[in-house]
């Protein structure tokens, strides 16, 4: 980790989580910082990111009997802000379960660099503005999609107009006289007008690598991470995509183009991971750019993290994705009960769903479904039939999360309006290890019923593979050549070790 005098430091922050959670978190590239720090380049500025969680990946620092810290250690940090000696620092906050590590560092920093303005922005901070800049840690937070109005901050204050930036649009700030809170004039319309993610200013190498966690079941390495859209046409009941920025938008085939191109030439990439909430809500697109992909043979691999919503794919749609490298498809189903369904408005057909794993498995993709329990008011009735039908369905694996209640999300003030979570919520709690309550289930029952039903699940498929039946529909379209069969053995193995 380089060091140096930089006008703008941006810091992802350490995280703290539960001790048998640590092993299985991934670290991922901060692209909402590489997006800030491109367009502070672009503007001539001097700017500097650090991933304090991945330069710290390997430190496990005890925090007390349950928890642990992962990342650099206050001390390294320290050395580092007095080596760098900014005059603004960002600071990312993206999570509900993290925002208490985020404003950790901001106090650091402020103890640290007592003259540099302390900014903090991300999905959290914007949720939480007012209530952040009131602890004093934070000097403003910028809103929503920050890209040129933290630009627009940094270049006032750089030129000594502390009057004028305060008076920022998107900018919410802490004075003697109060809030200031100057509201958000909207996301970003068009997302091709922004530069590619500054990945020079990121240690490529050690996300590109990563053979663990959900990297495991990759293809190829190295892996890239992207993002093609921003926004969402939906309305689920439990994200927490606030309306500031909830508009789906999506940035043009040529330019997603543009960036896998440019991964491929500078970092050796194999393989894409995209990571947009609504990949598929303009299937126009996703056409153009999948057949941009064959025509340039490009010869990639690559598959959606968040799943795509069953609602705009059909199957030459699907075929199509499938020759240009998409190999697992994700399917974030949620639920096996209509009325649960209804109630988290998600918009799909569970019958829709099950046609398109059976055509996936004809063609030799790879599928995984995304299910939730553990919503408020869902009863154990309903939670048996998310169970039943995922058993039943077809995939090959299944990510079953448990029901977290996001700042900014509808469902948050539904767990509030049912006395179940307080103003402060509960630190390290994550989607595979709940510190939440529901009316009728605990915390402790709902890990236990997440660890059962996964372990079925694994069971399930090891078994199938034993049939005729399940040899001819789900084994033998995956092995087509000889990559496809050492994947197969990898998975394989990884799975009889429970991983």
């Amino acid at each position: 980790m380089s060091v140096g005098q930089h006008d703008v430091l941006l810091l992802h922050p350490p995280i703290t989580l539960k001790r048998e959670d640590a092993d299985s978190f991934g670290c991922y590239p901060p692209l909402g910082l590489a997006y800030l720090a491109a367009e502070l380049e672009r503007a001539g500025h001097n700017v500097k990111v650090v991933d304090l969680l991945v330069e710290g990946a390997d430190k496990r620092s005890p925090v007390d009997e349950h928890n642990v810290r992962i990342g650099l250690s206050d001390e390294d940090i320290q050395a580092m802000l007095a080596a760098t000696a900014p005059k603004i620092v960002g600071i990312s906050n993206n999570f509900t379960a993290f925002s208490r590590d985020a404003v950790a560092l901001a106090w650091l920093v402020r103890r640290s660099l007592p003259q540099a303005l302390v900014v903090m922005g991300g999905a959290q901070a914007t949720v939480a503005a007012e209530s952040i800049v009131s602890t004093g840690a934070v000097d403003v937070v910028v809103l929503g999609e920050g890209e040129f109005h933290f630009r627009h901050l940094v270049e006032l204050t750089l030129a000594g107009e502390e009057a004028r930036a305060r008076q920022l649009p998107a900018t919410v700030w802490r004075s003697e006289l109060g809030i200031i809170n100057n509201g958000y004039p909207g996301p970003i319309a068009d997302l091709d007008s922004l530069p590619m993610p500054a990945y020079h200013l990121l240690p490529m190498e050690k996300y590109i690598w990563q053979r663990h966690a959900n990297f495991a079941v990759s293809r190829r390495w190295p892996i890239a991470h992207m993002i093609t859209t921003r926004g969402c046409m939906y309305n689920c009941i439990f994200c927490s995509t606030t309306k500031l920025y909830k508009k789906f938008r999506p940035r043009s085939a040529e330019s997603v183009l543009a960036e896998m191109k440019l991964l491929i030439a500078n970092y050796g990439v194999r393989e894409f991971h995209f990571h947009d909430d609504s990949f598929l809500s303009d299937p126009a697109r996703v056409r153009l750019l999948c057949q941009r992909i064959i025509d340039e043979g490009l010869n990639v691999t690559w598959q959606v993290s968040q799943g795509i919503n069953s609602i705009r794919l059909d199957e030459d749609l699907l075929e199509l994705m499938h020759r240009s490298g998409m190999y697992r498809m994700g399917f974030p189903i949620e639920s096996g009960d209509l009325s649960v369904l209804r109630f988290i408005r998600k918009p799909l057909r569970l019958e829709k769903v099950l046609s398109l794993i059976r055509k996936c498995n004809e063609l030799g993709i790879y599928t995984f479904g995304c299910f939730m329990i553990g919503f408020p008011e869902e009863t154990l009735e309903q939670i048996s039939k998310t169970m039943q039908f995922m058993l039943d369905s077809g995939l090959d694996y299944a990510k079953i999360s448990i029901v977290q209640p996001l700042a900014g999300s509808e469902l948050y003030e539904v767990f509030v309006n049912h006395g179940l979570v307080t103003d402060t919520p509960r630190h390290g709690s994550t989607y595979w290890h709940t510190e939440y309550d529901t009316l009728y289930l605990t915390a402790d029952q709902l890990n236990a019923m997440r660890r059962l039903v996964t372990r079925k699940f694994a069971q399930k498929r090891i078994l199938r593979m034993l049939t005729p039946g399940g040899l001819r529909r789900h084994l033998l379209p995956k092995l087509r050549d000889m990559e496809h069969v050492r994947y197969f053995l990898r998975i394989m193995w990884l799975a009889l070790r429970g991983i």
